[in-house]
């Protein structure tokens, strides 16, 4: 046993409890694809907890673009938030772009920074597990148990796994606009440089 103890959440940084002891691994993602996959998260996935019934171009304008109506908080504020803390030693940051490129690299990157020892063996069983395809199959988090509750069996939890699906979903306006905000929130306070594809 590594005696580490996990939780995991959405939370934004100043909801969670603090500890000198604690370690932190934060993943952010591309706003334009977190709206897409936050979209179907609400419209079909859990559709019998949301009971949401707008477009897309709705759920971006109601939901995600105005400030105080996602139920973790404001995606730039989010991100912000956690991003204020880059020089806490016990913060970890990754983005979902890079885990896409690389797994095994983000893997020991957690392997690192929270002192664990693994060998090559437990590390690619972790990656190998933590695949597209691997996650979508097990029902651990796929969410399959939750079918005909309030998960519409027809969708999927585990959707694309892809970075730049936006770009089938969001209209050029709707991209510049979040552009804009990242570039006034993110990139020009923090120099975060946020893939759009890969």
């Amino acid at each position: 046993s590594s005696g580490i103890n996990a939780e995991y959440g959405h939370d934004r940084w100043d909801w969670i409890v603090k500890g000198d002891k604690i370690k932190y691994i934060y993943c952010y993602r591309n706003p334009k694809d977190v709206c897409c996959s936050y979209y179907n998260h609400i419209k079909r996935v859990f559709v019998g907890h949301y009971g949401y019934s707008g477009t897309i171009s709705e759920f971006f304008s109601d939901i995600f673009i105005k400030k105080n109506a996602s139920e973790q908080g404001w995606y730039w504020d989010h991100v912000a938030g956690w991003l204020e803390q880059r020089g806490n030693p016990n913060i970890l940051f990754l983005t979902f772009e890079d885990m896409v490129d690389d797994l095994k690299r983000e893997v020991l990157k957690i392997v690192d920074f929270l002192g664990l020892e693994c060998s090559e063996e437990k590390v690619d069983g972790v990656v190998g597990s933590s695949m597209f395809d691997a996650m979508s199959k097990n029902p651990k988090v796929n969410y399959s148990w939750r079918d005909g509750n309030v998960k519409d069996p027809n969708s999927k939890f585990i959707r694309k796994g892809k970075v730049g699906s936006w770009q089938d979903e969001l209209t050029k306006e709707q991209s510049d606009q979040i552009d804009q905000l990242t570039k006034d929130l993110l990139e020009i306070p923090f120099d975060i440089k946020i893939k759009d594809t890969m």
